[in-house]
This record gives structure tokens, sequence and C-alpha cells, in this order.
């Protein structure tokens, strides 16, 4: 008798779940968002996202090294996709593919779509258009 009760006020004395510590598991990535990071694979030691602009299709590469202290932000493509006039967040959206270096990007638009190409050598990040 004595350990039931002992135990139910465990149960009743404890403090409730604080929701807020909990809303980082809830909230990834906020909808109608101008950024999005996308995380890809590699085997090179370091971290590489590929941070969204999804108003307008412009791409950059944050690349992070642990290793040797550096964090940094390459261009994938400098220009644009669409004019500022057609600009609304969450427009593209980018989608992995079997090989860890390509992705797709898609206008949910319009429908037109890219391969997204990114490296850590400057020679070899590009985006083509998908005819």
């Amino acid at each position: 008798m004595f350990s039931l009760l002992f135990s139910t006020g465990l149960i009743h004395g404890q403090e409730p779940i604080n929701e807020e510590k909990l809303e980082f598991k809830k909230l990834e990535q906020l909808t109608n968002s101008t950024y999005k990071l996308y995380h890809t694979s590699n085997e090179m030691g370091k971290w590489v996202y590929l941070k969204l602009n999804t108003a307008n299709g412009m791409l950059t590469q944050l690349v992070i090294d642990e290793k040797n202290n550096l964090s940094y932000e390459n261009n994938i493509n400098t220009l644009p996709l669409v004019e500022k006039s057609n600009q609304i967040n969450d427009r593209f959206v980018l989608k992995s593919t079997p090989n860890n270096y390509t992705f797709i990007l898609l206008d949910q638009i319009n429908g037109r779509m890219w391969k997204v190409y990114w490296s850590l050598e400057t020679e070899e990040r590009e985006i083509i258009s998908i005819p």
C-alpha cells in the first residue's frame, strides 16, 4: 500500500513537459520561408548544406569543416531564375537524387526543372536547365 501511494505521489509530483523545449523537434523548417537548407551526403569529412532561396531559385553551398575549424559559403548560381515580380516564398524546392552530388531544382509554379551539381571544386558546381 505504501509503495502504491509513494509511486502515485511521484507521478503527480513530476513537472509537466515543457513544450517550448520540444518545439525544435516539431519545426525543422518553417513553411512560407525565403531560405531552406538541404543536407548533402559526402565522404569528404565536411558538412555541406545547400541553401536555397525559395523565392528566386538562387543557391549557395555552405561548407563546415570541423577538422580545420572553417565555415564558408560558395555560390552555385548567381542569377535569380525568375523576375523580381514573380518571386514568392516556397516557389522553388530541391529534391535529392541517387547521386549524392546532384539535386533537382523544381519551380513549383511553372514546372521548370534544373540539375544542380554541388562540389568543393569551383569548376564542378553548376546548374543546368532540364528541357
